[in-house]
């Protein structure tokens, strides 16, 4: 775990495969990102989260999932943007290397939770049957054979891993979407965020640049 980034308002971590992001609500004293963090910037730790728990977390990795986690270190700027995410414009993007091609562009879907303990998601085209009326967009920029840039705005539970697993391109390491042994991780990662700040100004910050 690293900061790379760090203003007045937020920090930027880089999250690693195996790790929480944010405790479970039954397990406050969990190793996550965010108790890491919060050693090192106890602000983020008087942050009012989501969710009592989650604190200045604004978003969530998956824990196989690495990348970064945007944290607010003030409550006025959790809430705007938690208001900004809520509305679209919190952008995500997320490398995948993957055991399938695809030339496809896009892919939206509602999605319902399945399986032993609701583990695992599926793709749902009848909003009935979803578990969200949201319709979930990822947009696909294909780099080379199996290596995708995968942005999204909006983010449901492993929107990611199971669109590309629909599309038969699923992630190298995902123990929940794909059958084959081909890393032993999850080969995910948030390599990009960008949202406007409150003085209009676009925030972008790229962990491979």
């Amino acid at each position: 775990m690293s900061i790379l980034f760090e203003n007045d308002s937020f920090l930027i971590a880089d999250k690693i495969h195996g790790l929480p992001t944010v405790p479970l609500k039954k397990t406050p004293d969990q190793d996550t990102l965010l108790s890491r963090v919060g050693k090192l910037c106890p602000a983020i730790l008087s942050v009012r989260g989501k969710n009592e728990w989650e604190k200045g977390a604004l978003h969530r990795l998956d824990t196989d999932t690495s990348g970064l986690v945007v944290f607010a270190k003030t409550q006025a700027f959790y809430d705007y943007l938690s208001r900004e995410q809520n509305e679209g414009r919190f952008v995500k993007t997320y490398r995948a290397d993957t055991d399938g091609d695809t030339e496809e562009k896009e892919i939206s879907s509602y999605f319902r939770a399945f399986g032993e303990g609701r583990r695992r998601v599926k793709v749902e085209t009848d909003i009935r049957k979803a578990d969200s009326p949201v319709l979930y967009t990822t947009e696909i920029e294909r780099k080379e054979k199996g290596v995708y840039m995968c942005t999204i705005t909006r983010g449901f539970r492993h929107q990611i891993r199971c669109h590309l697993a629909y599309l038969n391109c699923p992630i190298k390491g995902d123990r929940l979407y794909n059958t084959g042994i081909s890393s032993p991780v999850l080969l995910l990662d948030c390599q990009s965020v960008s949202f406007t700040l409150p003085d209009k100004k676009i925030f972008t910050f790229d962990k491979t640049l």
